[in-house]
């Protein structure tokens, strides 16, 4: 009687906390509509354009700034998974942003060496494994991130260096990347060095204050800001009786849009180059570690595979609607003109039709905000793999929460700094950081992740494979003639992936998994456990 009375109890708390949860969920989404008809009677009142286009950002980053400061956390359990509380809607939603933010600089007219279908495919084979497999099995192993499950499953130090230099390579390559789009978002109303600052500030209230909890929300936001500002035009635009171009065999009008994009592109696919496209893409995506994070703040694994599920729904109609707006904007263009980007096409269409100063600013929030979230995203898990280590659990440290949550937000705030300093003396180039990125998850996490499943694997074997992956990725790209091309990288991260796990396989078969094996025990407690596999935290 007592265990039930404690699952009824458990059952009226988890119903109060989302309610209160859609409660905000609510009055945030009524604040932004409000918004929108605010500076949409604005516009029509005849309001400076410069003036309205700014309020849509200035409303934006502001309403992501104050959802970071309102959810600081002073507790690891708070601050690396967001209390475990995050509804699967909402981990969806923040998978969603992310994800959006991973394929923005890779719409068309896409350069030499890709093409539209191979990288379709690909973001939509590791945005499935991640939502699907990757995420709510990380969520079960009760992992604070990737670092933590791979210190945690192979506890050597070797491995635990290598692989904390990886994600945090990739960490930075992603937060890098989303500081530099929203630079390119904001430039043109504060200049690029004021944007490129005003947008690291955004980025560290959202990532210090309240660490994943911050993110998690702001990421939602960010989601809810690019579907309207996606939806809003062509909405207009099905309204005022205009036929929309959509990607079907049978549409004559997308079809001569991509034509078009055709002349502006650099040309079509290498032969042979797109399976290799698509595998490099899904391996990479499929163990990025920003891009499962939110998963691993629901509830159960299930609530993590009904979160990766409407991600992935919800990134299926971004897909869409980025398409039928790419293609509108290149119908109303004419071939001579200059090759447009592709970031001006997906969100220049209120301007090319006319449709105000309210929708241009609402289509520059959404491109910031989402760049914003990727930014966050990246250097949050840099932080997780320098400051919450796991060796915390393993040495049994009596370090304080305060101490440890301090160094890692020092850390995060020195990444932040120092990004900033790259950026304002490099130059970077989004494109070419998610690349980078994608491919060093490919080659350095995918494989660890594959072989943390077969139980014979211990640190010594996964230290090898992880070598070895470099090694070979390093040798194809090196052996190869002239300048690396994108076919040639793609194959570079298959062959390291396939050379790591290969590696790992043969150098686990020197000694036999026995029954008590704690690789045969994390295994059995993974798939066939309640959860949890891993030991809590002394703070959760």
């Amino acid at each position: 009687m007592k265990q039930m009375s404690g699952s009824g109890q458990q059952r009226r708390e988890d119903a109060m906390a989302r309610a209160a949860i859609d409660g905000r969920a609510a009055f945030a989404a009524g604040a932004f509509i409000a918004s929108l008809a605010i500076l949409a009677l604005l516009d029509r009142i005849g309001a400076p354009e410069r003036l309205v286009a700014t309020l849509g950002p200035g409303l934006a980053l502001a309403g992501l700034a104050i959802i970071g400061v309102m959810l600081r956390s002073m507790r690891i359990f708070g601050f690396h998974a967001a209390s475990r509380a995050t509804p699967a809607v909402y981990a969806g939603l923040a998978m969603t942003a992310i994800g959006a933010g991973l394929a923005v600089p890779f719409t068309p007219p896409l350069p030499e060496g890709a093409s539209l279908s191979s990288l379709l495919t690909g973001f939509g084979a590791g945005m499935a494994l991640a939502g699907l497999v990757t995420g709510p099995l990380l969520r079960k192993s009760g992992a604070f991130s990737v670092a933590d499950l791979i210190a945690m499953r192979f506890p050597s130090l070797t491995l635990s260096v290598g692989v904390t230099l990886a994600i945090s390579a990739i960490g930075l390559c992603l937060g890098l990347a989303g500081l530099a789009m929203a630079q390119q978002a904001l430039a043109p109303a504060l200049g690029p060095q004021a944007s490129l600052i005003l947008a690291a500030a955004i980025v560290g209230l959202i990532a210090i204050p309240g660490g994943m909890a911050g993110l998690i929300w702001a990421s939602a936001g960010a989601a809810g800001l690019v579907i309207a500002a996606l939806a809003a035009p062509l909405a207009l635009l099905t309204a005022s009786g205009a036929a929309m171009p959509l990607p079907l065999a049978a549409d004559a009008a997308f079809e001569q849009a991509l034509a078009r994009i055709a002349q502006w592109s650099g040309g079509g696919s290498a032969p042979g180059s797109d399976g290799l496209f698509i595998g490099a893409l899904a391996l990479g995506l499929g163990a990025l570690p920003p891009l499962q994070a939110p998963l691993m703040t629901t509830r159960r694994s299930d609530e993590a595979r009904g979160g990766g599920l409407a991600g992935l729904v919800w990134c299926a109609l971004l897909a869409l609607m980025a398409l039928v707006s790419i293609a509108a904007a290149a119908l109303v263009l004419r071939p001579g003109d200059a090759p447009p980007t592709g970031a001006f096409l997906l969100w220049s269409l209120p301007d090319l039709n006319g449709f105000g100063a309210a929708f241009s600013g609402l289509a520059a929030a959404g491109r910031m905000a989402v760049a914003l979230a990727l930014s966050a995203a990246g250097f949050l898990t840099l932080g997780a793999a320098w400051g919450e280590r796991s060796r915390y659990r393993l040495e049994k440290t009596q370090a304080l929460t305060s101490r440890r949550l301090a160094l890692t937000r020092c850390i995060l705030l020195g990444a932040i700094a120092g990004a900033v300093w790259l950026q304002l003396n490099l130059k970077t180039d989004p494109h070419l950081l998610i690349g980078a990125a994608i491919g060093l998850s490919a080659v350095a996490v995918a494989p660890l992740l594959a072989l943390a499943l077969w139980p014979r694997t211990d640190g010594g074997d996964a230290a090898v494979a992880l070598v070895a992956g470099l090694a070979m990725a390093e040798a194809v790209v090196l052996l190869s003639d002239g300048a690396p091309t994108r076919a040639l990288l793609a194959g570079a991260a298959v062959a390291g992936f396939l050379a790591a796990l290969g590696a790992g396989l043969a150098a686990s078969l020197r000694h036999p998994a026995g029954p008590v094996s704690e690789g045969d025990a994390f295994l059995h407690g993974l798939l066939h456990g309640p959860g949890d596999v891993l030991r809590p935290d002394k703070d959760a």
